[in-house]
């Protein structure tokens, strides 16, 4: 099982990566300024993981625990976050068009100045 706990992956390029279900951190990795733009972490347990400025367009995190995550300004357009736990999740000024937010649970969620045009509720 990969391992990646404290890891520090500012600014890296992990486009199509996949880093679902099996991946589990001990600790919240930081993803700040990376492009994830297509990434799968369905399934994936992040919670309070910081993905400032991030680009993860096109990327699957359905199911994933997102808690208490830092999302200010990430762009998760078109994201699939169906059925994924943002719970006290930071979506500051993030960009969610186009994002799949089915069942997803956002209570407690912080969605000032966040872009919800044209998302599946």
């Amino acid at each position: 099982m990969p391992r990646l706990d404290r890891a520090r992956l500012d600014s890296v390029d992990l486009r199509g990566a996949r880093l679902s279900q099996n991946w589990r951190p001990d600790d919240a990795p930081e993803f700040s300024r990376a492009d994830m733009r297509g990434t799968d972490l369905a399934g994936t347990d992040l919670k309070g993981s910081d993905f400032a400025w991030t680009k993860l367009g096109d990327a699957d995190l359905s199911g994933a625990d997102l808690s208490g995550v830092y999302f200010v300004r990430s762009s998760l357009k078109g994201a699939n976050l169906k059925g994924a736990e943002l719970r006290e999740a930071n979506l500051r000024e993030a960009d969610l068009t186009g994002a799949n937010l089915r069942g997803a649970d956002l209570e407690g969620a912080d969605l000032e100045g966040a872009i919800l045009e044209d998302t599946l509720e």
